[in-house]
């Protein structure tokens, strides 16, 4: 095997910082090694006049995670503040701050320890490990109530998640409580009632279907368990907020899987409740608790083109002058037009006088918006943060103080219903598996997507727990997986992201029915061209997983990738249209349609390289950015011994696999007795036997067999 040439980029060899501030195909075609990049989502602690800023971002010379914070007065004041002293695995801060300055912040390391800093008089304290309770420990928030700071935490265990509770006063941080819940719980909210109760919301995925639940905590025990009633089929991303009457709200996010113009995707809309002592009432239109629908932007009109925002990110802010605003972000429109991509519109909706007044229009461009619901804002300095161009320490976000009397409005073509959205139809997993037998074993046919983005993307929707639960529910096939992007413009999959994904894999994995796999996606560039795209949809077989991103000195030219790629246990998956093959064992199979296009028939890539002496088989993945996984136009099917990881990563080794356009055909395809991707070992002059099975769950019009990418014979 001959390694390609080295071709490293920028003309330097030394570690330099990428600026993503230059044309857009720059931004995305030729990064080089090195630079500092935070995710999509930061936290936001804001009192009067003052903001903090937390995230967790990739550190070039380590290739793993540092936590910073950054202090805010309208301007940065100051630089950021790194508060791990060591690089690794570390996820979404959270923080708080008060009136006197005081800053409090708690972040997640190796996926199992609470770590704390503290700001006080000017002076941060060493980091130290709140608690170590065992298990996977995810999602923690923080709320401070007077000389009281709460944190919540959502705990993973082995048959079950939990949500612990810890309160820290004068002294040092301690446990208060622990509520035990079935289903998988995400995202918590608290909150501090008039009465001095702590109200605290979540969701929880049960019965095929998310929820946003609340229970009510009064030093000694919890209460029922109460919900927001939503239309939608699923409620979830929960926020609540105290307004300046003390009064408790929450929002939240309503959704149902619809189509349109035969593409699946998501209709949803940002819910309100108001906490009512007992129960929640609904705040939209007739008691409904839908307010605005969010879907303008989730599905274009002719097909998905990237936008680097948070569309599905809702949140309540309460203004020191009785208002409340329900603030969201809004992609520009849906066409395809590259101001879109990194220009959203920030837009809001205002309680006023017992109705929603709006919407206005409180900033124009930008993305990734966030802001801090938890507080009572200046009626005329609404503290909001989005993010710009990248910089060379990874702070991307700015400051932008709103006074909500000054918007304009933002015109009614943000509330209007969409036309033509229907119920999608369900499929349904057949009772009777197709099987076969080939050389005195057993196979059963499993369909699957590997190749799927979430938020976790710069221009994707969903959180990855959507998605699986997604494809196993919803989609109802057999396994899935998540490559997000290695490297995309402004944003690097970080170390801790990956790992977030790989323990949820874990908690996912006890179901036989559904195989969720891990991975990402090495997003290189051979030139800035539209044929010079050489993806790898990386899918990870086993436990163990390495990421070589083409801005780690792993994964930045064909022939160091190649080196790494060869020691991992992995499949690397070819797409697009054009591509070039390394030659490695890894790329057992190419990704021949999606849902973009059928690959085959843009270019002659995948011919040219079977003709010149490469062997692969065919797999389809959606490559999807809709939160469809299973849905989104392309599907992979195995002939595998077995519902498992082992036996499907050996259907796809001997390439007994073949790819769809998201349909469900059984194909039993054999040449003188010898199964797809298998071998057949003929003479000079011996007949060739061609064996071909097809069931549909549709009329076939024709069956077409290719022979060096042209047709050789066709059955009608």
């Amino acid at each position: 095997m001959t390694a390609p040439a080295e071709r490293p980029f920028g003309g330097q060899r030394g570690l330099f910082v990428h600026n993503v501030a230059g044309v857009p195909p720059s931004r995305y075609h030729r990064p080089p090694p090195g630079g500092r990049y935070a995710p999509r989502l930061v936290h936001v602690a804001t009192t009067h006049g003052q903001s903090w800023v937390a995230w967790h971002g990739y550190d070039a010379r380590a290739g793993k995670d540092l936590v910073f914070c950054q202090s805010f007065k309208g301007e940065p004041d100051g630089p950021p503040v790194r508060l791990t002293p060591n690089p690794g695995d570390h996820m979404w801060p959270t923080l708080t701050l008060n009136e006197q300055g005081d800053v409090d912040v708690v972040w997640i390391s190796d996926q199992a320890r609470l770590v704390t800093r503290s700001l006080r008089n000017g002076r941060w304290s060493p980091p130290s490990t709140l608690d170590q309770p065992g298990g996977w420990l995810r999602e923690a928030t923080l709320l401070r109530d007077g000389d009281s700071i709460w944190c919540a935490v959502v705990q993973s265990r082995a048959r079950g998640d939990a949500i612990l509770i810890y309160r820290r006063g004068h002294g040092d941080w301690r446990k208060v409580c622990t509520l035990s819940l079935r289903g998988y719980v995400s995202r918590p909210s608290l909150v501090v009632l008039p009465c001095r109760d702590i109200l605290l919301a979540y969701d929880v995925y049960l019965r095929r279907r998310y929820r946003v639940a609340s229970r009510v905590w009064d030093g000694s025990r919890w209460s029922h368990e109460t919900t927001l009633a939503v239309s939608g089929e699923n409620s979830l991303l929960p926020r609540l907020t105290r307004a300046l009457d003390g009064s408790v709200w929450l929002s939240c996010l309503g959704d149902t899987p619809v189509q349109r113009d035969g593409v699946v995707s998501h209709s949803t809309f940002a819910c309100v409740g108001r906490w009512g002592g007992e129960a929640w009432r609904g705040m939209g239109s007739g008691g409904r608790a839908e307010v605005v629908p969010l879907h303008l932007g989730l599905l274009p009109k002719r097909r998905y083109f990237g936008y680097s925002g948070l569309r599905r990110n809702p949140r309540l802010l309460a203004t020191a002058d009785g208002l409340i605003h329900l603030v969201w972000e809004q992609q520009r429109d849906e066409e395809e037009v590259w101001d879109n991509v990194w220009n959203g519109r920030l837009l809001a909706m205002t309680w006023r006088q017992g109705t929603w007044q709006g919407p206005r229009l409180w900033h124009e461009g930008g993305c990734c918006f966030a802001a801090d619901h938890r507080v009572v804002h200046l009626p005329r300095e609404v503290a909001c943060f989005l993010k710009g161009d990248h910089r060379p320490g990874g702070n991307d976000f700015t400051a932008v103080m709103v006074d909500p009397a000054r918007c304009a409005r933002a015109g009614t073509q943000t509330v209007r219903r969409h036309e033509g959205w229907f119920p999608r139809a369900l499929p349904k997993r057949t009772r009777r598996r197709p099987r076969l037998r080939s050389q005195g074993r057993s196979y059963a046919l499993y369909f699957g997507d590997f190749h799927n983005h979430s938020v976790f993307s710069p221009d994707a929707e969903g959180f990855p727990d959507e998605l699986y639960h997604f494809s196993r529910d919803v989609a109802q096939v057999d396994f899935s997986g998540i490559t997000d992007n290695d490297f995309y413009p402004g944003k690097a999959l970080l170390l801790s992201e990956s790992s977030y994904q790989r323990h949820l894999v874990k908690r996912l994995s006890g179901d036989r029915a559904f195989v969720p796999f891990t991975g990402y996606e090495w997003t290189f560039h051979r030139k800035e061209a539209s044929d010079g795209y050489t993806h790898r949809s990386i899918v990870f077989p086993g436990s163990a997983t390495r990421l070589a991103r083409r801005i780690d000195r792993s994964g930045c030219s064909e022939a160091r990738f190649l080196r790494t790629l060869t020691r991992m246990d992995a499949f690397a998956h070819a797409h697009h249209a054009h591509y070039a093959l390394l030659g490695a064992p890894q790329e057992a199979n190419v990704e021949v349609t999606s849902a973009w296009a059928i690959n085959l028939e843009r270019s002659t890539t995948a011919t040219d390289h079977l003709n010149a002496g490469r062997r692969f088989g065919f797999i389809g993945g959606s490559d999807g950015h809709r939160m469809v996984p299973g849905l989104g136009g392309a599907l992979t099917a195995v002939w595998a011994e077995a519902p498992t990881r082992a036996a499907i990563a050996e259907a796809l080794r001997a390439r007994r696999c073949y790819a769809t356009t998201g349909n469900r055909t059984v194909i039993d395809f054999r040449i003188n007795g010898a199964l797809m991707g298998g071998e057949a070992l003929l003479e000079p002059g011996d007949p060739l036997w061609v064996s071909i099975r097809v069931q549909s769950g549709q009329v076939l019009r024709r069956v077409t067999l290719l022979r060096n990418g042209r047709p050789h014979h066709e059955f009608r």
